[in-house]
């Protein structure tokens, strides 16, 4: 029998370890948004503040590539959401379990529980994204207008 060096795999490539470390990340990325989010939504900072924030050195810099690497994120989210899809649907499909088959079907019911959970951690995060977006127009308008406001009195 071969074995993986034999047959030309690297000993440093592991599949099933690579995408466990993809979908940490994209789990992360969530609770990164979710902390945002929380930030954005509870009135901590005034106006006025998030204004200097927005046009802060950093912030500007960062303007000129926000909205690419916005869109870039975006369509990775998107194929991993439509990579979760396909593996709902690819573990999804039960068949009759006879007691030979209990140990695939547990394989099969693993499987179909990351693909769920992957899904949701994906379509959490894209909605999020868009969330967010939103969130930090508002905030921005706000702020403007607020400094608008106070000019004029």
């Amino acid at each position: 029998m071969m074995s993986g060096r034999e047959l030309g795999e690297s000993p440093f490539y592991k599949p099933r370890k690579m995408a466990s470390f993809l979908w940490s990340g994209v789990a992360f990325f969530l609770y990164a948004e979710m902390a945002l989010v929380l930030l954005l939504c509870l009135p901590i900072l005034k106006p006025a503040t998030w204004q200097r924030i927005f046009n802060s050195r950093f912030v500007v810099a960062m303007r000129a590539g926000a909205m690419t690497s916005f869109f870039v994120i975006c369509l990775l989210l998107v194929v991993l959401f439509v990579e979760s899809i396909r593996g709902m649907r690819q573990y999804g499909d039960s068949s009759v379990v006879r007691s030979s088959q209990l140990d695939s079907e547990i394989h099969r019911m693993k499987n179909m529980f990351r693909s769920q959970r992957n899904f949701y951690i994906t379509g959490f995060a894209l909605f999020l994204m868009v969330v967010i977006w939103r969130l930090l127009k508002m905030t921005h308008q706000h702020a403007v207008l607020e400094e608008q406001k106070d000019k004029k009195e």
